[in-house]
């Protein structure tokens, strides 16, 4: 299938373009976390001179806000172009998240559930409709 290819009133394509650069981000990132989580302790302490951790966790949330603001004024653009239309727009890039954050998202729980991780057997529900702290704020 080909990707649309539209152009505002100065010839610019108004389509996202890939950037190789930020590939390896992501990785560096959720590798730095995991670090952080399981092998920090283990390797020793002249390896913990960076906050491992928190560092991965801002660079998967910049790169990520960069890649859906850049996105978001792609979809603005379009509108401004008069291409799409207000609703099309909104309702295709939520289509587009859910699309790619659903399946991994229930995955993940499906798998946790199956071997009996934690309390993942008693909470599932909880997290598969989005309301996982509900039963910790509920006061008994």
């Amino acid at each position: 299938m080909e990707k649309a290819h539209t152009e505002d009133a100065g010839g610019r394509s108004l389509a996202l373009a890939y950037m190789p650069q930020l590939d390896g981000l992501p990785t560096v990132a959720c590798l730095s976390v995991l670090y952080a989580h399981f092998l920090s302790k283990e390797v020793g302490p002249g390896w913990n001179v960076l906050p491992w951790g928190p560092m991965g966790v801002h660079i998967f949330f910049t790169v990520s806000g960069f890649l859906v603001t850049t996105i978001l004024l792609g979809c603005r653009d379009r509108i401004d172009a008069g291409a799409q239309s207000r609703l099309f727009t909104l309702r295709q890039f939520h289509l587009r998240r859910a699309v790619r954050l659903f399946p991994l998202y229930y995955a993940v729980i499906f798998g946790l559930s199956v071997i009996g991780y934690g309390i993942m057997r008693e909470s599932v529900v909880y997290h598969v409709f989005f309301v996982t702290d509900l039963p910790y704020s509920v006061s008994t």
